[in-house]
């Protein structure tokens, strides 16, 4: 495997699972009601990284005493959708990362 192909996977696979929280709060931001199981599926298919359920679960149920997110039962499974602190949250911290890959790409 060529070295550029390994980096890649590499920073996919840390970026997947170190900025999960943020992941998820973007993705709620689009304003649709997201399962856990959606995003594992998600994540799957945007980074190439296969996330395990308890992960995803347990940065849901982070998130959701945070008061960023709020879970409620849709049909039979639970869905999640943003609260406005996690949209602030979320914002906040694009502005963050973007000032942290700026400072990587210097």
């Amino acid at each position: 495997m060529r070295l550029e192909l390994k980096v890649e996977k590499h920073l996919r696979k840390k970026v997947a699972r170190d900025f999960l929280d943020l992941i998820i709060l973007s993705k709620l931001g689009n304003g649709e009601l997201t399962s856990g199981y959606d995003f594992i599926g998600f994540i799957h298919g945007k980074y190439g990284v296969l996330i395990s359920s308890g992960t995803i679960y347990s940065k849901l149920y982070s998130l959701e005493r945070e008061g960023f997110i709020t879970g409620c039962f849709s049909e039979r499974k639970r869905v999640y959708k943003i609260t406005d602190l996690g949209k602030q949250f979320a914002d906040a911290a694009k502005e963050t990362v973007q000032h942290i890959i700026e400072t990587i790409l210097k």
